[in-house]
């Protein structure tokens, strides 16, 4: 039988910062389906380095640790995202990632709610990033070969960079994303934010030397640990949290930008490939920059086209 509202328990919590938010739980016997099908996905389809929300082994740590000691910190949120990510896309996405057909076929018919990701369902947060894995990956690599670092918490997008690439960054958070979001899965953005001096936060961590938690924050939570101990679940939370953070081990981590790197490496290693596969690979990515250098007006265009100019000649590739 397909599933309905009636499988989920629907209930509002309130937003940290005002009006509500409806969370779908799944009933016990859905919910442990979900669970066995989430496992399977865990071994069998991977999804984007840059994403850091839903993924064993990644945190709020790890996604703010590329932007550690940067000039410049820009973010935007993805609007309704869990209702916003459709049937269809995530379907498209998963066919493309694996030819398990019976773990597409159980994801098909245990994972959705009226042809949307629930939002309280085990299996949201995932399927939601394998939805995102192409933009995931555009992104990294059109912010890569211009210095700037990208990561994505679930709904949270965040570039970074240092301060001669401020019009850059300031193009992409505005246009840039707005737009190819929208071409690779109809998602909308708001709450553009940059930041250029001053605390720096990236989800909630402090990125301006090292990973740390606001100080107020600290302060209260002293307040709190005096009054109640730490017998009580909200502030074991927090604690917790804190000590994630001030305390996470980064010496294994890498950038965004870094992994961008290995990746372009990788690939060409791997394939070994002929100067005309070479060209071509090239090609693709001097074609991407020069269109959005051109179309948002961005500095680096002369660059761009030397490059161009040394690798095709003067005949024109574009």
């Amino acid at each position: 039988m397909p599933i309905t509202i009636d499988d989920y328990d629907v209930f509002k919590i309130p937003k940290r910062k005002g009006g509500f938010r409806t969370i779908e739980a799944p009933k016990d016997y859905l919910k442990e389906k979900q669970e066995d099908i989430l496992e399977r996905l865990y071994q069998k389809v991977p999804v984007s380095p840059f994403c850091h929300g839903g993924v064993p082994f990644r945190s709020i740590v790890t996604n703010a640790y590329s932007h550690v000691k940067q000039d410049v910190v820009a973010s935007v949120d993805i609007v309704n995202f869990f209702p916003n990510t459709s049937k269809q896309l995530v379907m498209e996405r998963l066919r493309k990632l694996t030819d398990d057909e019976n773990l597409i076929k159980d994801v098909e018919n245990y994972c959705f709610l009226e042809d949307r990701l629930p939002q309280g369902a085990p299996t949201s947060p995932y399927l939601a990033n394998i939805a995102l894995i192409d933009f995931d990956w555009f992104m990294a690599r059109f912010c890569c070969v211009r210095g700037i670092q990208y990561t994505r918490y679930f709904d949270d997008i965040t570039i970074s960079g240092k301060k001669s690439l401020i019009r850059i960054i300031g193009a992409i958070i505005r246009t840039v994303i707005p737009e190819m979001i929208y071409r690779y899965g109809r998602y909308k953005v708001h709450k553009e934010k940059i930041i250029t001096a001053g605390r720096k936060m990236v989800c909630g961590v402090v990125v301006n030397e090292k990973l740390n938690v606001p100080r107020k924050y600290r302060r209260r939570l002293r307040a709190e640990i005096h009054q109640k101990g730490l017998n009580n679940a909200t502030t074991l939370g927090k604690y917790n949290f804190v000590r994630m953070v001030r305390e996470a081990d980064t010496s294994n981590l890498k950038t965004s930008c870094e992994l961008c790197r290995q990746w372009f490496k990788d690939r060409i290693a791997y394939s070994i490939l002929t100067e005309n596969k070479i060209k071509r690979y090239l090609k693709n990515i001097i074609t991407e920059s020069l269109y959005y250098h051109k179309h948002y007006k961005l500095d680096g265009v002369k660059e761009l086209l030397d490059i161009k100019a040394f690798i095709y000649g003067d005949k024109d590739v574009i």
